[in-house]
């Protein structure tokens, strides 16, 4: 491992020294437009951002504007531009920066100009583009910058407004757009060309800064990055503010916006005094009532401003804000509606809320009992956890973070910046050693670009500012990186202690990594995304051991609802796996509909299989009649999202209440308790908040298939006890008296037991509407529909096969049908199996053949489901985006569910009910 030199040290203190007393020079250097022969060259990857393709055609543009004045143009550079102009705009799929309008504006523009000079690229999605642009009312009119002049009169901060024109700020305070501007403009442009003439003085005659003046958001993030890692080195009292913020620097900050006002109160609670703290924090205060609902979902804008106000909050008002910000940002992740609007890489964000979630579980100013014990016990740690197993994921094989060869010092300072916090959280404690393996990586491509004899240069484009086409900064990247030595350096050291990891919640996560990293199909993947898993899955279960009551009666098994550890757990790994990344309510919505199969099944065998076959014919009829739709389904299904002001509440169908046969006889005692049981459960599941604005076919299909899977049990119960009742049965001898035969009960009642289709509609509805907006299907035509059904038949059949390969000994002591006990098993022929032989035969090896067999059909199952999904989910992907994310999330479902069959393999969780 490379640690810092007592050189490398020495020169870390001169600079930060030389940094600080570099805050008045302008930004960083670069080219107006990239070369785009060159752009072409380094970006050949599969997907193209904005910022790219913006400079491709500015650049296209330049090389045509030079033509005009007659110089020669090559016109091979003029072919390779349009080449890959063409491969990028038929690749780029514009919603995906609709959080960049002025960047979409000027795409636009630029491909007209292009256009009227006689360039002709094609541009699939030019209509969709412009009707986003209009939709959104976008303008291509520069936006109200005020500058202020920064100064530090009597050691206090101030700032003073300064009237400003285009000569001040250009177009955006871009000289790229002033500069594209300058191209079109007819008549008088003193105003830009003095503007440019500016930007070009404030660098010595460097080069053209990609944004002048000075962004307030930037020169806030510089300082506090800085003061929160080297406070050392920013002392007051030796006037080192002054060389932070000169008398005659100028910054500009975007007026009546709550970013720019979070950066103003940041310098001010900095460096200033706390009446003007004061005044700024109510500034700030009144422009987060404006703009509330607009920061719903911007998790790096909500993260910066939060982070901005938990700094000494001044007010009460502060600390409702900071709560209900806390909460907004905990609700978008858990939602997976959470966006960035500031920064093109969501380490950003990570490394703020970070540091947010560290501070709200130790300030004892803030406190943590005016939070929603939810966001701060279930949410903000299933948050972090994720947060951690994606970076330590992302970590590139040099250590670093980030694209390209040398990865981005920027990201890998932001990734080292959230470890170095996450490895002190308590419940992280299993993933210490994972963290401080992956900090000593990262912080050795760091010691060793701060040794290098160059200064550190800005890796890239679009940092931090994603409103800014093409924009880097130098400033920002030095501070990160120093920030980030300095912050894991204590983790290096021996004087950090590893967190406790002997509670309970620690201890049974530990196990059931250990468990699943032993399991064949596991045992190459990295321990943290095991542990990671293990550790997330444990959030989930507390939620669903607070639910185990609200239906279902409790039982008296003696494994005490040891399955609860194993259903979550199942999907975390394959997200991490996967790289699917989906969002915490979508584990949430699997585990609840696998936890309701799991206490179905358990109140099935525990209760209802005692019943007499009488009784059980009354339950079949009362369970049909109490799901009966009488009438116009599609009307009673409609969803008052259409009609109730958009409250997306859903009008499910009512149940029946059953008490009664159809004759009018009364049903018996214990028929009317588990009717009642059911109907709890049907109308809870109902109601269920991610089935709120469903489909209505959608939601009918979820409620016949609810219906179903309770008539599947009810054929098993008499199966069972028909199993039960054969004379001398025992696991060496066939059911000789089955419903039908095992193929056909397999593709009926065997698949529709074990829930696969009832649990296909659950998720169906509650994704269909996340994804494809209320009220519309999860699957488009008919054809998706029948490819993902002819599927999930397959999947059906393979999980009630490994299901019953793991389940035979207890199958065998409850007297339980399982797959093994069915005729076909014990061979073709009559006298195999129907004709008793006198001779007998080997128990144990006949077990063997016929696990075997079980074991190649259920494997054939799963070969056929894969290529049913394989080619569903092609179909899915050819959508877009939409369809993408439907196809890598049902990926995610059905890999879980897989992980479920390989389990038991090795290991029965089922409770014993009898």
């Amino acid at each position: 491992m490379t640690y810092l030199s007592s050189t490398s040290k020495s020169r870390f203190d001169t600079m930060i020294a030389k940094f600080l007393a570099q805050m008045s020079q302008a930004n960083s250097y670069e080219p107006t437009f990239f070369d785009t022969a060159l752009v072409a060259a380094i970006y050949k990857r599969d997907s193209f951002d904005v910022g790219i393709i913006l400079n491709s055609m500015a650049g296209l543009n330049a090389v045509l504007s030079i033509a005009t004045y007659g110089q020669e143009t090559p016109k091979v550079r003029i072919e390779k531009a349009k080449a890959f102009l063409h491969e990028s705009l038929k690749k780029w799929d514009p919603r995906g920066d609709a959080h960049l309008p002025r960047s979409l504006e000027l795409v636009l523009r630029l491909y007209n100009i292009l256009k009227g000079a006689g360039v002709e690229v094609d541009f699939p999605r030019r209509e969709e583009l412009e009707e986003m642009i209009e939709n959104q009312s976008l303008t291509t009119e520069p936006r109200g910058h005020s500058l202020v002049k920064i100064s530090t009169e009597n050691e206090g901060y101030r700032v003073k407004t300064h009237s400003h024109s285009s000569h001040d700020c250009g177009i955006h305070c871009s000289p790229s757009e002033t500069a594209l501007a300058l191209l079109g403009t007819k008549g008088d442009s003193s105003d830009l060309e003095t503007y440019l003439s500016t930007t070009y003085q404030a660098t010595n005659g460097r080069g053209i800064p990609s944004v002048y003046p000075t962004s307030l958001v930037e020169v806030s993030t510089v300082l506090e990055t800085l003061s929160n890692s080297t406070t050392e080195h920013i002392t007051r009292s030796n006037g080192s503010t002054q060389s932070l913020s000169p008398e005659n620097e100028y910054v500009y900050r975007v007026s009546e916006n709550c970013l720019g006002a979070s950066a103003h109160l940041l310098l001010a609670k900095r460096f200033g005094d706390k009446n003007e703290a004061g005044e700024l924090e109510r500034v700030l205060l009144d422009e987060l009532n404006k703009e509330g609902n607009d920061l719903l979902g911007k998790m790096d804008e909500s993260c910066r401003i939060l982070k901005t106000l938990m700094q000494s909050p001044l007010y009460k008002q502060s600390r409702d804000a900071i709560t209900s910000l806390f909460s907004g940002i905990c609700r978008s992740w858990w939602m997976g509606t959470h966006i960035n609007t500031m920064s093109p890489s969501y380490l950003y964000a990570y490394m703020l809320f970070t540091s947010c979630f560290c501070q709200i579980l130790d300030s004892e100013e803030l406190g943590n009992s005016s939070f929603n014990p939810e966001d701060v016990q279930i949410r903000g740690p299933v948050a972090i956890t994720q947060m951690a197993v994606r970076i330590l994921t992302n970590q590139n094989s040099n250590g670093s973070w980030g694209e390209g060869m040398g990865g981005c010092l920027e990201e890998t300072s932001l990734a080292l910046l959230s470890l170095a916090k996450m490895i002190s959280i308590p419940f992280l404690g299993l993933l210490y050693l994972d963290i401080k393996y992956a900090i000593e990586r990262g912080l050795e491509v760091l010691s060793f670009a701060i040794a290098a004899k160059q200064p550190l240069q800005a890796s890239k484009a679009n940092w931090i500012f994603a409103s800014t086409s093409a924009y880097r900064s130098n400033r920002l990247c030095e501070a990160f990186v120093l920030a980030a030595i300095n912050d894991c350096k204590k983790t290096t050291s021996n004087i950090f202690e590893r967190p406790d990891i002997t509670d309970r919640r620690s201890q049974v996560a530990l196990k059931l990594a250990t468990f699943f990293h032993g399991l064949p199909n596991l045992r190459e993947e990295p321990a943290f995304k095991l542990k990671g898993a293990a550790i997330e899955s444990s959030f989930y279960v507390q939620k669903l051991k607070g639910m185990r009551l609200d239906i279902f009666p409790p039982t008296d098994s003696k494994e005490k609802d040891k399955y609860f550890n194993y259903i979550p757990v199942m999907w975390c790994i394959h997200n991490a796996m996967r790289k699917v990344w989906a969002p915490p309510v979508f584990i949430w919505d699997i585990s609840v509909v696998s936890l309701f199969i799991f206490l179905v099944d358990e109140y099935m065998e525990g209760t209802v299989e005692k019943f007499s076959l009488k009784e059980l014919a009354e339950l079949r009829q009362g369970i049909e009649s109490m799901f009966a739709i009488e009438g116009d389904w599609a009307a009673k299904m409609q969803t008052s999202w259409t009609s109730n002001g958009g409250n997306n509440t859903q009008a499910f169908i009512p149940l029946t209440r059953i008490s009664s046969t159809p004759d009018g006889t009364p049903c018996s005692p214990s028929v009317t308790v588990a009717l009642d049981v059911f109907s709890r459960w049907a109308t809870y599941q109902m109601k269920y908040p991610s089935l709120q604005s469903a489909s209505a076919l959608d939601l009918h299909a979820l409620h016949l298939e609810s219906k179903n899977y309770l008539l599947y049990h009810l054929h098993q119960a008499t199966d069972n006890q028909r199993l039960a009742s054969q004379s001398g049965f025992n696991t060496s001898t066939p059911f000789r008296n089955p419903s039908m035969g095992y193929a056909p009960w397999l593709h009926t009642i065997g698949g529709g037991h074990i829930a696969a289709t009832y649990a296909l509609t659950w998720v169906s509805a509650c994704l269909g509407n996340k994804v494809r907006g209320p009220g519309r299907d999860c699957f488009t035509g008919v054809k998706q529909k029948c490819m993902v059904w002819n599927a999930n038949s397959h999947n059906a059949k393979e999980l009630r096969m490994f299901n019953d390969y793991g389940s035979i000994p207890r199958d065998a002591e409850e007297r339980n049908l399982n797959s093994t006990n069915f005729p076909e098993f014990f061979g073709s022929s009559d006298s195999q199996w129907l004709v008793p032989n006198p001779g007998g035969y080997d128990p144990e090896f006949s077990m063997l053949q016929r696990k075997a067999a079980l074991l190649e059909a259920a494997q054939y199952e799963r070969k056929r489901a894969n290529m049913e999904l394989s080619e569903l989910f092609q179909e899915m992907r050819a959508e877009g985006h939409n369809g993408a994310k439907l196809a890598d999330w049902f990926g995610l479902y059905f890999a879980g569910g897989n992980q479920f069959s390989d389990m038991y393999l090795f290991k029965d969780v089922t409770n014993s009910t009898r």
